[in-house]
């Protein structure tokens, strides 16, 4: 064209293939694409560990040797002395 610099460009010859809106919608239905996949996800998890817990009662539970009146399903810290819980075979007594 004349007048103009090699590599120059008017904003008018430019034309943007995909408009703004079209971009942004397309994120959107992907982001909820997405959040529906995730809580699909995390309802099946809740149901197999349901299920699983169902099945398979816990024979053990973890407590404190200075503190037997502590119980825990899981390994930690004694919430009185901060000692580690230790594992125990059976059901926690009541």
């Amino acid at each position: 064209m004349p007048g103009m610099q090699h590599g120059e460009m008017k904003m008018e010859d430019h034309k943007e293939t995909t408009p703004q809106t079209n971009v942004d919608a397309e994120k959107k239905a992907v982001a909820d694409e997405m959040k529906k996949t995730s809580d699909e996800m995390k309802k099946t998890s809740d149901e197999m560990k349901e299920k699983s817990d169902q099945t398979n009662p816990q024979n053990f539970y973890y407590t404190c040797r200075m503190h037997p009146q502590i119980h825990a399903d899981k390994p930690g810290k004694c919430p009185i002395c901060g000692m580690t819980l230790i594992k125990k075979e059976g059901a926690p007594p009541k």
